[in-house]
């Protein structure tokens, strides 16, 4: 190669060398990370704008010193080791307190690395306000599981995968189950009742829809039912659910209850009457409306009176107020008459109690509950026995002549 073209190869090299290090340099200062360039002691060899405002020194502040300088006591002894990874070619990443100029103290997390040239380059960034962020957010998930600890509902959540994330100790106890056993299993085999029933139904729906559902379903592995709440979650399902056996079964027996109650009232004929004394509404069962003439549920207790035969009237007020009095109240029991809507009448016995609620001041009547029954056949019945008794009485009078079934054989009234 002739000594003109040699020369002008290294002309060249030394041009993009250059152009090379003005381009790192740029980079360098413009980088809104904070970048150290350090010697195997320890000693600071440059630092970039964002260096100096991170530490509050100057360039030549800075350089004046070394890592020891800027970190907190307790942080020194790890210096040596970070920098020998470095020197391994491991890049280092770790988080150190540093102190400002201002003698202020941050945490800043350190990438380090070693150039070809030896130097070791270090990227710091402030990390304090992203340590007190993920501070507030581990508070904040603390204080969540807290409360869902402390709540007698139990409560578990899924991920995407149907995979079991979370369940508190009300949940466990629902399902007699350990963390162990349920966190990262999937829901589907660890309670294959579910699988086809309301249950997977409406989670299903839940997380497709975004939109909260909740039911009572019967889990048939367990014999219980239960009482959920399902809600859409960011990553999955949370649910809520509470054992309600007991409910459902004081439920059943409630209803069992009242069909024989409503199957011996259908067999005596009896019908049924609930007032409600704040506002005097009233709730009447059908055989009621039909002992009564009314032909649709009446809620107005006035027109229930109306219908009652005005020369009975007097008496059933006097009787109702003396049943729903404060002091010492007389249990309703009466017969009056009914007049129909067309015109005919019907004989009723009556029979209610008043309910008392509250003490001292606070104490008032609530409501005043009863039977009604239809009773015209029997006093038809009464009616023709005094008149087939009149009757007699008046045949033995009008016939001295006649012995009278009272008087001896062959004796007379006289």
């Amino acid at each position: 190669m002739k000594q003109s073209d040699k020369l002008a190869s290294d002309s060249n090299s030394l041009e993009a060398l250059q152009a090379n290090e003005a381009h790192y340099r740029l980079l360098f200062e413009q980088s809104v990370d904070a970048i150290f360039l350090v010697d195997a002691a320890g000693r600071y060899l440059d630092v970039n704008t964002a260096g100096c405002e991170a530490l509050g020194y100057s360039r030549e502040e800075v350089l004046a010193r070394t890592i020891s300088d800027m970190l907190e006591p307790e942080e020194w002894s790890r210096i040596a080791p970070e920098i020998a990874r470095c020197g391994h070619g491991e890049v280092m990443r770790s988080e150190w307190r540093f102190r400002r100029k201002d003698r202020s103290i941050f945490v800043g997390e350190i990438t380090g690395s070693q150039l070809s040239d030896g130097r070791v380059q270090g990227v710091l960034r402030d990390i304090t306000k992203r340590q007190a962020s993920e501070a507030a957010i581990r508070a904040s998930e603390d204080r969540i599981r807290m409360i869902l600890e402390s709540i007698t509902d139990g409560f578990f959540a899924v991920d995407r995968n149907w995979r079991i994330s979370y369940i508190n100790m009300a949940g466990m106890r629902f399902l007699d189950r350990t963390p162990g056993d349920l966190i990262g299993k999937v829901l589907w085999d660890e309670f294959p009742g579910t699988v086809g029933s309301e249950f997977e139904r409406v989670y299903r729906r839940v997380v497709a829809g975004r939109k909260a559902e909740s039911f009572t379903a019967y889990y048939p592995n367990f014999d219980r039912w239960y009482e959920v709440t399902a809600y859409p979650a960011p990553e999955g399902l949370t649910v809520y659910f509470r054992d309600v056996t007991e409910q459902k079964l004081c439920e059943e027996r409630l209803r069992a209850s009242e069909e024989r109650r409503r199957l011996a009232l259908d067999a005596a004929e009896i019908g049924m009457w609930n007032m409600e004394m704040a506002s005097h509404a009233i709730q009447t069962d059908a055989r009621f409306r039909a002992i009564f003439g009314t032909t649709e549920e009446c809620s107005d207790f006035s027109r229930l009176i109306a219908v009652i035969h005005p020369d009975d009237a007097p008496a059933v007020q006097k009787a109702l107020a003396a049943a729903i009095r404060l002091e010492d109240p007389t249990p309703y029991a009466i017969e009056h008459r009914v007049v129909h809507p067309d015109g005919s009448l019907r004989w009723v016995f009556a029979k209610g109690r008043s309910s008392i609620d509250g003490t001292g001041e606070t104490r008032r009547v609530s409501s005043f509950n009863g039977t009604v029954a239809d009773i015209t056949d029997r006093k038809r019945s009464e009616d023709a026995l005094k008149a087939s008794e009149n009757r007699s009485r008046t045949f033995w009078i009008a016939s001295p002549t006649v012995s009278s079934p009272l008087t001896p054989t062959g004796g007379s009234l006289t």
